[in-house]
Order: C-alpha cells, then sequence, then structure tokens
C-alpha cells in the first residue's frame, strides 16, 4: 500500500482532473441529480445502438448522465448515441418534446489521444426554432419556438472536417454566439466530430470568462442526404447557456438585426402618425 506522502501526491496530481470533471455547480436541493446519475464508459468496440438504448433507458429514472469517452472513435460513437437516444426517447414520450442536452469537457490528454467527459441532460421543448437555411435538415424537427417569441431565429451553419482547426472554431464560437445566439456545426466522421466537439469544449471556459455565459449542444441526424454520402452526418445545434444551472437552461436569442430595424421603422412611422400637440 501507498505511503501518506505517496497518497498526498497522487491527490494532488488528480486534483486538477478533479476540478475539470466538475460538470456544473448546482443547488443542494439539486446535488442529489449528480450523486445519483448514471456513469457511463465507451470504448472503442461500443455499439452505437446498445449505447443509445442504455442512455434512453437510463434517462427513465434520471435526469443527467456522465460519459466517458478516450478517442475520435469512441467519441463519435457516444455522439452519435445521443442523437439515436433522442430518436427514441422521442418515439416514446406519446409526443412531448424530448430533447438531449450535451455539454462536454475535456479531460486531458494521452500519448495518443484526447479524454473527454459528457454532461448529458434530459429536457423537454427549447426556446429556439432554428431554420432550414444552407440545407441543415432540421426542417419538421420539433424544436418549435415558445409561444410569444416574435422574431425569427437564423442558424448560422458551420461545416467543420478532419482538417479543421478546433481552436479557430472555438475562437468563432466566443467572438459571435453572444450576437449568433445559435450555431449549426456540420459534421461527418469521427474525427471531424471530435474536432467540433473539441471546440465547443475549449469555448466553453472561455465563454464564462469573457460572458458570464456556457454552451450547451443538442445533437441530431442529419436528413440531408446529399451531404451525407458513404458517411452519416450529424448536427451539432450549439446553443447560449446560463451559467451553474441544472439543468442548463438555455437563453433567448437575440433579435436578428433585420428584426430590429423593421421595429425601428414602425416605430418612427408611429411617431410621424401622432398628432402633434
Amino acid at each position: 500500500a501507498p505511503s501518506i506522502p505517496q497518497q498526498q501526491q497522487q491527490q494532488q496530481q488528480l486534483q486538477p482532473h478533479l476540478q475539470q470533471l466538475q460538470p456544473l455547480t448546482v443547488a443542494a436541493d439539486d446535488a442529489d441529480h449528480f450523486f445519483t446519475s448514471p456513469v457511463l464508459f465507451v470504448a472503442a468496440t461500443t455499439r452505437t445502438k446498445a449505447l443509445a438504448g442504455s442512455i434512453s433507458a437510463a434517462f427513465a429514472l434520471h435526469q443527467h448522465q456522465l460519459v466517458f469517452a478516450v478517442g475520435a472513435e469512441p467519441l463519435a460513437t457516444a455522439v452519435k448515441a445521443l442523437a439515436t437516444a433522442r430518436m427514441m426517447l422521442r418515439a416514446n414520450s406519446n409526443g412531448l418534446p424530448v430533447n438531449i442536452l450535451m455539454q462536454p469537457t475535456l479531460r486531458g490528454r494521452t500519448s495518443r489521444n484526447k479524454s473527454y467527459a459528457l454532461d448529458i441532460a434530459r429536457v423537454g421543448v427549447l426556446p429556439l426554432g432554428p431554420s432550414d437555411d444552407e440545407g441543415s435538415g432540421l426542417a419538421g424537427s420539433n424544436l418549435a419556438p415558445i409561444d410569444g417569441l416574435g422574431f425569427e431565429l437564423r442558424s448560422k451553419v458551420v461545416h467543420i472536417t478532419s482538417s479543421s482547426n478546433e481552436q479557430a472554431a472555438a475562437r468563432s464560437l466566443v467572438e459571435n454566439m453572444p450576437a449568433r445566439g445559435q450555431t449549426i456545426i456540420r459534421v461527418a466522421g469521427p474525427f471531424a466530430t471530435e474536432t467540433a466537439v473539441l471546440a465547443v469544449a475549449l469555448a466553453r471556459p472561455l465563454m464564462r470568462k469573457r460572458w458570464g455565459q456556457d454552451l450547451a449542444v443538442l445533437v441530431v441526424w442529419n436528413g440531408n442526404k446529399a451531404y451525407m454520402g458513404r458517411q452519416t452526418g450529424l448536427l451539432l445545434c450549439v446553443f447560449r447557456s446560463a451559467v451553474d444551472t441544472f439543468p442548463p437552461v438555455v437563453l433567448l436569442p437575440p433579435p436578428a438585426a433585420k428584426s430590429v430595424k423593421k421595429a425601428q421603422y414602425w416605430q418612427r412611422q408611429q411617431q410621424q402618425q401622432q398628432p402633434k400637440s
């Protein structure tokens, strides 16, 4: 057995990793969700449908789960399983909207691969309505906006490949998400999926520090067959979310610039029509 100084040294070495593994800071009333949350480890031989079935079955009892993956192939399997599990849950929800939000964290790097922790939470309807611009494949989805939204959301569609730079993608998210409100990342293949997830994981602490906001991801299958080709494509819908909330609270997107100008125009028209005193 290791001595007491060796144990203290091991705890000091693990402390940075343990701090990264803390997905959210929640109130005491919500702490039980994390202590009882299932933990899933994804290997290179894990099948997507089997993992999706485990995730959907666990969501019947738990609202939060933690998924660990090391390397591009296991991470791609976990991300595809989230999209499949969402379809399974929606098929058995009696028409009620069901979505799975993911918040990735980069745990560390090994000699060959990177290690990821995916915090996933089951939520209902999201207060956003992605458009079908640029063949996003989201037409007909149940991501209906909440009643009362008076503007139309135009989502920016970004195509990430295996050769894309994750740091440049992360900087783009940090710079544009506060004004854009939502970004759809289109990927196909395990290495492109890892690049997209890594970009979100790198952008999250920067969003917290600069804007006081966080990021949450909804994974759906890409319905655009012309884009998918031989590989099965995924859409990673990146939303702004509030910091330290469980489940993640998606923030409403800012109104589009055209909507703002149109409102200002009609306001000026009304002021001109008012009789002068």
